[in-house]
């Protein structure tokens, strides 16, 4: 969760797969690759967006209601229906079914409406409908072999005479109609990804991968660490920049007011805490911090990345993340499977957490990095702060992406897993994520579970790593290399 963005009920959405680009991390949609950073890409083509899914939904809705009616036809006009006949009839309704979801689920692109009755990912549900345009399809000439029965009669054109075979072919093609243009509508609503569009996602994730490491993190501080043993000096040092720099967090930033204008979105420049230096000294670890904004953070670590590096590292924002490792008292490590209406790494999992906020400043001057994530965790998975024992931070951590630096905590609640699930139902944010993932607390489980799931963000790798390389050995993931 970023503090500083406050939305509508209306987000921007891309324009070729419809993803929720609210915050984008990138100037790539990261679902399709689609260029989305200028405002004039985004105000020309948000209007054909909505254009296209209005002309799709009208499209599957009549589609579907004449398919279905002609399928009630079949059902009570006949008088003696045979099994062949019951078989067309079955593929005009599932070419109906078909048709009804898609032009929902069109109108409805960020499933409100349909939380509870279907899935909720985008390729989940294409998968449904390409098997309901292909199964009515096959069902339907199915259904249609009753003419191959058809005696022939005299030519109803010149050089064609009606047969069993010339029935067949009519009735099949008339029966493949509604599954055909199901694919046909879904191809388009659930466009796959070009060539172009994978290479574009492919280089941005090539930049996950430094040159000397192929984990997609990097490790600035490694612990355990106690949170009381936490030093902080808090400084008025701003980061570096430069004219191109600044230039390109004006135009960022401008064209994120654009989209929030197009969009209805608020949009403000709230508070963060910038990490400027952390380091372990003598069991303690040191942490120099100055403050930061939303508009340097957008324009620097998630929009503009490589353009920094370039510069400078220190250029960064470097607002600090804070994300948390639950474990409950019946052996399970919990992640969150974040939702498709949230703006980033949308449908991967992912620890629960936030960024630290200014607002988060004790009355010594320091800020209260426990009290943030415990209030990260309360708000998202409705685990009070008493509940959590044996507080860690596992280390200072940065996705080599965006170069964000994100403190990871882990801590023991005193929930098992089925009591964690009905906490995480009824919590304040639980939208953020569709529903939590776990993995049992062995280290070869984990090791598995890090080698085979490719939908793990950089920051719950590293969570999952840091966590079994403290409490198993440092040797444990050499098979991970």
């Amino acid at each position: 969760m970023i503090p500083s963005t406050q939305t509508t009920d209306q987000h921007p959405h891309c324009p070729e797969c419809d993803y929720d680009l609210t915050g984008t991390a990138g100037p790539r949609c990261p679902s399709c690759g689609w260029f989305v950073v200028q405002a004039e890409i985004v105000r020309d083509n948000f209007a054909d967006a909505r254009l296209k899914r209005f002309t799709i939904a009208v499209t599957s809705f009549a589609i579907g209601s004449a398919t279905f009616w002609i399928a009630a036809k079949l059902v009570f006009r006949s008088s003696n229906l045979h099994l062949l006949d019951g078989v067309a009839v079955l593929a005009a309704l599932l070419g109906a079914f078909g048709h009804a979801a898609l032009a929902l689920r069109t109108i409805d692109f960020r499933m409100q409406v349909s939380r509870s009755c279907w899935p909720r990912r985008r390729d989940e549900l294409s998968q449904i409908l390409q098997f309901c345009g292909v199964a009515s399809i096959l069902v339907g000439f199915i259904g249609a072999s009753s003419a191959l029965t058809f005696r022939p009669t005299t030519p109803i054109m010149k050089g064609v005479v009606a047969n069993g075979v010339f029935e067949f072919f009519l009735s099949g093609i008339f029966f493949a109609i509604p599954g055909a243009t199901l694919l046909l509508l879904r191809m388009v609503s659930f466009r796959e990804p070009s060539p172009m569009r994978e290479n574009g996602v492919g280089q941005m994730n090539d930049t996950l991968q430094d040159s000397s490491s192929n984990l997609s993190y990097g490790i600035d501080v490694l612990g355990p660490i106690d949170p009381e043993q936490v030093l902080q000096r808090i400084v008025s040092e701003p980061r570096g920049t430069s004219a191109r720099i600044e230039a390109a967090i004006e135009q960022t930033w401008q064209a994120e007011l654009a989209l929030a204008r197009e969009t209805g979105t608020q949009l403000f420049n709230g508070s963060l805490v910038r990490v400027v230096n952390s380091k372990i000294h003598e069991s303690l670890l040191e942490l120099t911090l100055s403050e930061t904004t939303y508009r340097e953070f957008l324009g620097t670590n998630l929009h503009n990345p490589n353009l920094v590096r370039a510069e400078d590292n220190n250029c960064f924002a470097d607002a600090m993340g804070t994300s948390m490792l639950v474990k409950t008292k019946d052996g399970h490590l919990a992640l969150g499977r974040r939702s498709e209406n949230v703006a980033y790494h949308a449908g991967l999992i992912h620890p629960f957490g936030g960024m630290l906020e200014t607002t988060d400043r004790k009355a010594d001057g320091s800020f209260d990095l426990s009290g943030s994530i415990l209030r990260e965790l309360l708000e998202e998975v409705g685990v009070k702060q008493s509940e959590v024992k044996h507080l860690t931070i596992l280390g200072i951590v940065r996705d080599r992406h965006i170069h964000q630096p994100e403190m990871l905590f882990e801590g023991q609640v005193e929930l098992n897993r089925v009591e964690l699930e009905a906490r995480f139902l009824n919590a304040r944010d639980h939208s953020e994520h569709s529903h939590l993932e776990f993995v049992p607390d062995h280290p070869a489980v984990i090791l598995r579970f890090l080698n085979e799931t490719n939908e793990l963000t950089p920051v719950a790798q590293a969570m999952l790593t840091l966590h079994s390389r403290i409490n198993r050995g440092e040797d444990w993931d050499e098979t991970l290399r």
